[in-house]
């Protein structure tokens, strides 16, 4: 066969693989964002986008992002980069997430040291619970650190959760009437507040679980 034919050959198979290509789309459909949403428990439409890549959509879990084929039969674990621009999209979508995070935490529930003079260049969320070693490493600190201009808040995060008594130190923190100082001495000495929780008006308790999530 000479090298004219093989290649007529080539393209007469290639041609004939079109048809079934096109009808892909017809054997798998386009799975709506309603019927994808279905499918993941704890997934909103709103949390699907379209991905960069066509025939992809993305799923916003929060920290966790994957892609999914537009027909729902295939899944991506891993990260997109942008060739052009060595842009990693999948990183930017995270770091959006943890704005958003940081930017619905309630001021009402944080600690804050600021710098003296009022110039605050930056700012940096600490989620704390006070049997935290490093935590306690952090604080001793402090001062230095907003000398820098740097503001810390410091959100309630309990690891241990309710029932706990790393919880209830933080409820007593929290609950102080000066949380500021209720804070450095806990952290500092591992101290208590002497509020007890007993005595604490119902409208002062705080919401620690929404806080800390």
């Amino acid at each position: 066969m000479g090298a004219v034919s093989r290649i007529g050959l080539l393209a007469s198979v290639l041609l004939a693989g079109i048809p079934a290509w096109c009808s892909a789309d017809d054997q798998y459909p386009v799975v709506s964002k309603e019927e994808l949403a279905s499918r993941y428990a704890g997934l909103t439409v709103d949390a699907i986008h379209e991905s960069p890549i066509a025939g992809l959509y993305e799923l916003d879990f929060g920290n966790n992002i994957r892609y999914v084929s537009t027909d729902g039969r295939f899944m991506i674990r891993g990260d997109i980069v942008e060739l052009t621009n060595h842009t990693n999209v999948t990183e930017a979508r995270r770091a959006k997430n943890r704005a958003d995070l940081f930017a619905s935490i309630d001021p009402a529930n944080e600690i804050v040291f600021s710098p003296k003079d009022g110039n605050v260049k930056y700012r940096v969320i600490v989620f704390t619970y006070v049997d935290c070693g490093y935590c306690r490493q952090f604080h001793r600190g402090i001062a230095e650190v907003n000398a820098l201009g740097i503001e810390v808040r410091y959100v309630s995060y309990p690891r241990t959760g309710p029932n706990s008594e790393s919880w209830t130190k933080a409820e007593r923190v929290w609950c102080a009437a000066d949380r500021r100082t209720g804070l450095s001495r806990a952290l500092s000495a591992g101290r208590q507040s002497d509020v007890a929780r007993g005595d604490l008006p119902r409208a002062r308790r705080l919401d620690h679980r929404r806080a800390s999530r």
